[in-house]
């Protein structure tokens, strides 16, 4: 019986040990991006991008407070409801200031992390490969590309979506651009409020046809 109390006890104290860990763990906190300002995409598809099936996206902003610039895009996209993982998409990825280039890191599999190292100004910029046809993510041919905002436009993590934006297009002359996005004044160039309204209304750039109907 004595042994079988010890036995007892060495038991108790070896879960003791074991667990006191496991109660000691913390949440660790979620990944937050540095404040960043101002964003602004430049998405560019001509004839050149378009024979390698691909989209040029540059994206401008101004940091706004201490710590490495937290980038990602979405998983998904609002009317096709699966994971889709699109920053598989992203080759080239550079980024810069004043043609500087900047030290930068994957985080996880869709954030990228950017050191500023002082600067006020980045600008980041990466191709898109556009060879996929699903009303969810990217496709291209010879004279015509669609895509999704949650495909090309990054958001800082963990700062919330309430934020404006600006979208520029380049494209070959006499292409078209055609997207529910707001124009913005400049030719080619819309905005929206909030990540929300920015990411959920493609695009389609280059050579179609228009056509319009009156609803009552």
């Amino acid at each position: 019986m004595r042994f079988a109390h010890t036995t007892r006890r060495l038991l108790a104290g070896a879960l003791v040990c074991l667990c006191a860990p496991l109660h000691a763990q913390t949440t660790p906190p979620a990944p937050r991006s540095a404040p960043v300002t101002d964003l602004s995409y430049t998405v560019r598809f001509d004839s050149t991008t378009a024979a390698t099936r691909s989209i040029t996206v540059e994206l401008r902003f101004d940091v706004a407070g201490p710590g490495p610039v937290l980038l990602s895009l979405p998983a998904w996209t609002p009317g096709s409801y699966e994971i889709n993982n699109f920053a598989r998409g992203i080759v080239n990825f550079t980024a810069t200031t004043s043609g500087r280039p900047l030290r930068w890191d994957k985080l996880d599999f869709d954030t990228w992390r950017v050191v500023p190292a002082g600067a006020q100004t980045v600008t980041v910029g990466f191709d898109y490969v556009a060879d996929t046809l699903d009303n969810a993510m990217a496709w291209s041919r010879p004279d015509f590309a669609f895509f999704n905002g949650t495909n090309l436009f990054f958001y800082p993590e963990g700062r919330g979506f309430d934020f404006p934006a600006t979208v520029s297009v380049q494209t070959q002359p006499g292409w078209l651009v055609a997207t529910g996005m707001r124009p913005a004044g400049a030719a080619l160039t819309y905005t929206e409020r909030n990540y929300h309204d920015l990411v959920d209304k493609p695009f389609f750039v280059g050579r179609f046809d228009l056509d319009s109907a009156v609803v009552s």
